[in-house]
């Protein structure tokens, strides 16, 4: 029955025209049950006074067809003033007809008439309800002035009731009636107001944010599309650029062997300057590849001995430690979750540079410590190299950075460019701290999340094939 009356009142009743906010659509809605009631109401009463008091029923009558009448205007203009006034016209109306033969000051009809304020409150502006207030006080005073002059014969009819006691207890029923709608209704449309204004607010935001996210929309399409260069860029380097350079050197060293006799020291110091300049651009062009390959690994993070991608790395710089003298140390170090290809790079990056930034006549050696603090772990690769200086420490990160002289260190200036982002990609981070002419430290602070396992040791000491001490 009342999903039926919902239906009814969606479809027959409410305002083609529906309000576009959200609190103006609910009180719409509820006129509309109001108009519902009237109708209902004043046709069940036309069908019982039929039967019961036929010759009273006219009134009635008019209440029914009236109510289905501005049913149907409420829903053709869907005006709030207009259909409320109009509807409490009506009511007003056929209280009247009904109340001055049924008792007038006495007449349980004037009840009813209390709720006509109530109505236009809630449903119009304040003005309109305050109107209606004083046409509901007029006619209860007008009654009792009536019924005061009137004859005595009168009075019989009325029981000999006392007008002044029906006086005072409708005009104070009626001031409490209207002062509790009036503290009602300013309370509900003042929160209504402010509901409305947050509503707006909260329309604002959405559209705001709306325009936000087709925005990030808009730069994630264009971040895939670069993305997608990148990869191009990559192949392209990988095959078509280093083939060109292979030729450049291959040829370089066929000339020098042609024109070895024939050539003079400038000729020579010309081809030298040729081979170098192949072999750094091929070593850029394979750091830039792993730079960009950083961050595309979408394989599932396992657990990584960090001891065994050191000693990887160990090998992989040994013939670079042969030739320095140098040595690396730690001590026990985590099994943490990520790539091991990423770990490997990083430390193989950060122990290079430190064999790479060596003292002149000093051999370098790099020292490597960990240990476990309360939200995070901390590894630190401490050297004795040349040290930064202070004014450089914030460029070290950067791409291409080349903060010492290019012709006496090789290198493309990405190796600690990648060491940051590695570091990013496991959701830490990476300070510096450096003296000149006596060392750098890198501390790497990483998620506690991440470790596996921990457990302090010493890591035995292991000699290579050349003899130096490697642990």
């Amino acid at each position: 029955m009342i999903a039926f009356l919902n239906d009814f009142v969606d479809h027959r009743l409410m305002p083609s025209r529906k309000p576009s906010d959200e609190i103006s659509r609910h009180r719409a809605r509820l006129l509309a049950w109001v108009h519902l009631i009237a109708i209902v109401m004043s046709g069940l009463l036309f069908i019982v006074s039929l039967f019961v008091i036929p010759k009273h029923g006219a009134p009635i009558a008019i209440a029914c067809i009236g109510s289905v009448a501005l049913g149907h205007i409420y829903q053709r203009f869907g005006n709030l003033n207009l259909s409320a006034n109009l509807l409490v016209s009506l009511l007003f109306a056929v209280l009247m007809v009904q109340m001055i033969p049924t008792g007038g000051l006495y007449s349980d009809n004037l009840l009813w008439m209390l709720l006509l304020p109530t109505v236009a409150f809630l449903f119009t502006s304040r003005n309109y309800g305050l109107m209606w207030s004083a046409i509901v006080v007029s006619v209860i005073v007008g009654l009792f002035l009536i019924e005061v002059n009137s004859s005595s014969k009168l009075r019989e009819l009325t029981f000999g009731y006392d007008p002044s006691y029906y006086l005072v207890s409708y005009l104070g029923l009626f001031t409490l009636m209207i002062a509790l709608v009036t503290l009602f209704v300013d309370g509900n449309k003042n929160l209504l107001e402010h509901l409305k204004q947050n509503s707006e607010t909260l329309q604002s935001q959405k559209e705001e944010l709306e325009a936000k996210n087709a925005l990030l929309r808009k730069q994630e399409a264009e971040l895939k599309r670069s993305n997608q260069d990148l990869e191009l860029f990559a192949s392209v380097a990988s095959h078509d650029l280093k083939e060109p350079l292979r030729m450049i050197n291959s040829y370089s060293q066929l000339l020098n062997k042609s024109l070895n006799d024939s050539m003079s020291e400038r000729d020579r110091e010309f081809l030298t300057y040729i081979k170098e300049g192949g072999i750094r651009m091929h070593t850029m062009l394979d750091d830039l590849l792993a730079y960009g390959k950083l961050g595309r690994d979408k394989k599932e993070e396992k657990p990584v001995d960090l001891e065994k991608s050191l000693l990887i790395v160990e090998n992989n710089l040994k013939l670079r430690l042969q030739e320095s003298g140098g040595r690396i140390s730690w001590e026990a170090l985590p099994t943490l979750l990520g790539h091991s290809t990423h770990f490997i790079q990083l430390f193989q990056n950060l122990i290079g540079n430190s064999l790479k930034f060596s003292r002149e006549g000093v051999a370098p050696h790099v020292t490597i410590f960990s240990e476990r603090q309360a939200d995070h772990f901390v590894i630190q690769i401490v050297d004795n190299g040349i040290g930064i200086a202070e004014e450089d420490i914030d460029k070290v990160f950067g791409v291409f950075q080349r903060l010492s002289n290019q012709s006496k260190f090789e290198g493309s200036g990405l190796g600690l460019a990648t060491v940051k982002r590695i570091m990013d990609g496991l959701d830490g981070s990476i300070e510096v701290t450096s003296t000149v002419g006596l060392g750098t430290t890198f501390t790497l602070l990483l998620p506690a999340s991440r470790v596996v396992e921990f457990a302090y040791r010493k890591t035995p000491s292991s000699k290579n094939k050349s003899g130096l001490n490697l642990s």
